[in-house]
């Protein structure tokens, strides 16, 4: 076989396009398979190969083809290789065919191209094997069962030789393009020759990702496959990867969010096969479901009086009208709750005690995963105000009486000490005040501070990170007082934090109607005694309670026998805006926090 490697071809397309090697061969029919390649720019897209003429071709990539030579040929004959770009460009390579030399055992051609009698044959006589795969064996049948052959390669891999008529073929360990060997047995007496093909493909296997979404979710997924030299892959939907280099392979999926008008959805993965070992010429699979995690794309309200805990669903948040709590749980729900950032629910259920609902348990009648304290004369007393810094951290106040003194506190609790259940656990880090305050809610800012109501001072109060680690009684960052004439916070009792960093604040006054206030992120920074931005009068909803943003910037508030929102329009609207919706559900008594399953997008993960 003459190979004639004369540099590459330019396309139709134009050679800044597309280009192919070889670009002529002259072979014999029968002859080892031609392996061609072809050079494009990156990203130049999908490559299509066509033959025209005889043979055929095989193990087709977007970067080479493997042409197969027909078994024989009458006359020469040419046959032409194309790779076409979608674009349109393309470029060939020709090759001239011509029939193989016809001879017989003693040297004379035979009229019609066939074997003169017995001869020598190889079994088998072609074979097409993976670099990197296990050896081979062919065994040479010389005419009469028995004779010394003496054998010849010619192309990658390496021989050996078990038995005197057996080589044993061991293909090379790794192979950048699909490539041809032959392997010749020649026989001294009489003398003959046979001779065997072998293709030696590149070590490629096939990962099918199998992914799966629930029914009209809009879910979108983002899954990251990644493999040996670096390769990484997008996945969105299910897909099947051919070509892939053997090795190990894994599907890396994480917690999607899909956003509705009201509450978001959170879609948990569950990752089967992987890891997953992609082997030459094998398929293998990776499978990823997403469902619905359980309690997300809900709305919490904590009922002290009740003594429950109630989940409404998006669908019964969407419009006014009457409606029963999809999630009911019952001898809890005290002075505050906070959402983890793994899904988990945690509650004051008394004054006393913490409880833990773990995101798959979070159904109608489920019972806690984890309790802490529960005595009176425990460090738990009179806990409310629950809120989770970044790092998984729980803070709460705690403020047992006698009266607004000193020894009203802020704790934190690790995370390490919230996954088993403590009679009497240990705070980390607790804060103090050198006078008199009384905290109540608390919410921590995008930055990682810790914001509080002061609750008979009529102030807001921040603390910095750096004050967060360790006990003491340190000195406030900023406070925001109230400014003459107005008195705008007024027994400040709720807090909230929206997407763009404002501060909103609920006052408590006991016999009037209750106002909502808010400090733009500017005037929450720089502290002191600012006028609020926004003041909105609610003398609708008496007794309010609760502030939590849904998924597109509305207000969500709870009195007794409902929940009421105002939307982002109205919020910024100032006045005493009517909600612009109401749900009805007379079993809500007395709210105390609203949150929601997961939070919006932008709103820190205060509660």
């Amino acid at each position: 076989m003459s190979l004639s490697l004369a540099g590459c071809l330019s396309g139709e397309g134009g050679s800044d396009q597309i280009s192919i090697s070889p670009q002529r061969v002259s072979i014999e029919a029968g002859s080892a398979p031609v392996v061609f390649t072809a050079t494009t720019p990156p990203n130049a897209g999908h490559i299509v190969w066509l033959l025209d003429g005889p043979g055929v071709l095989t193990s087709q990539t977007d970067t080479s083809s493997v042409f197969i030579p027909p078994a024989t040929v009458l006359a020469p004959i040419s046959a032409t290789v194309s790779a076409v770009l979608a674009s349109g460009a393309q470029a060939s390579a020709r090759i001239e065919i011509r029939p193989p030399d016809l001879l017989t055992p003693d040297g004379g051609a035979t009229p019609d191209g066939g074997p003169a009698g017995d001869a020598l044959r190889i079994i088998p006589s072609s074979a097409t094997v993976y670099a990197g795969s296990p050896s081979i064996d062919f065994t040479a049948v010389p005419p009469s069962g028995i004779g010394a052959v003496s054998w010849f390669l010619v192309g990658p891999g390496t021989l050996s030789f078990p038995a005197s008529l057996v080589a044993r073929y061991t293909p090379p360990s790794d192979a950048m393009v699909d490539t041809g060997a032959v392997l010749t047995a020649q026989l001294s007496a009489p003398s003959q020759t046979a001779r065997a093909d072998i293709l030696v493909r590149r070590p490629v296997g096939t990962l099918t990702v199998a992914v799966t979404i629930p029914p009209g979710s809009g879910l979108m997924p983002t899954i990251i496959v990644s493999g040996p030299g670096g390769f990484t892959r997008l996945v969105r939907s299910s897909e099947t990867l051919p070509g892939l280099a053997v090795g190990t392979y894994r599907a890396d999926a994480r917690t999607e969010l899909v956003a509705g008008p009201i509450v978001t959805s959170a879609y948990a993965p569950h990752v089967v096969g992987s890891p997953a070992v992609v082997a030459a010429g094998g398929t293998t699979q990776i499978e990823v479901t997403y469902a619905a995690r359980q309690g997300s794309g809900h709305l919490f309200l904590a009922d002290p009086i009740s003594s429950r805990l109630d989940g409404y669903s998006g669908p019964q948040l969407a419009s006014s009208g009457t409606v029963t709590a999809s999630i009911q749980i019952e001898r809890t729900g005290g002075f505050g709750a906070a959402l983890g950032s793994d899904g988990d629910l945690w509650v004051a259920s008394d004054p006393f005690t913490l409880t833990k609902y773990a995101a798959p348990h979070l159904e109608s009648g489920a019972l806690p995963d984890v309790r802490l304290g529960g005595t009176p004369d425990g460090v738990l007393a009179f806990v409310s105000g629950l809120a989770f810094d970044s790092g998984g951290n729980l803070w709460l106040a705690s403020n047992p009486p006698p009266g607004p003194d000193t020894n009203r506190r802020i704790l934190k609790f690790s995370a390490s000490a919230l996954r088993v259940s403590d009679p009497n656990p240990t705070p980390e880090v607790t804060l103090n005040s050198t006078t008199r305050w009384y905290p109540v809610s608390l919410a921590f800012d995008r930055a990682g501070n810790l914001w509080l109501t002061d609750f008979t001072n009529d102030r807001l109060v921040k603390f910095a990170p750096a004050q967060l680690s360790s006990s003491g009684a340190p000195a406030p960052t900023t406070v925001i007082s109230n400014v003459s004439p107005g008195y705008p916070l007024s027994s400040p009792i709720d807090l909230a934090i929206d997407a763009d960093g404002d501060l909103w604040v609920s006052n408590l006054l006991v016999g009037s109607p209750t106002d909502l206030i808010m400090y733009t992120a500017s005037q929450a920074q720089a502290g002191g005694s600012p006028n609020p931005a926004i003041r909105l009068g609610r003398p609708t909803l008496p007794s309010v309670r609760g502030i939590a943003f849904d998924a597109t910037g509305g207000a969500w508030m709870a009195v007794p026998g409902g929940l009421a929102r105002l939307s982002r329009a109205q919020l910024f609207g100032g006045g005493a805006p009517p909600p612009q919706i109401f749900v009805r559900d007379s079993s809500i008594q007395f709210a105390t926090s609203l949150v929601f399953d997961p939070p919006p997008a932008g709103v820190p993960l205060y509660r």
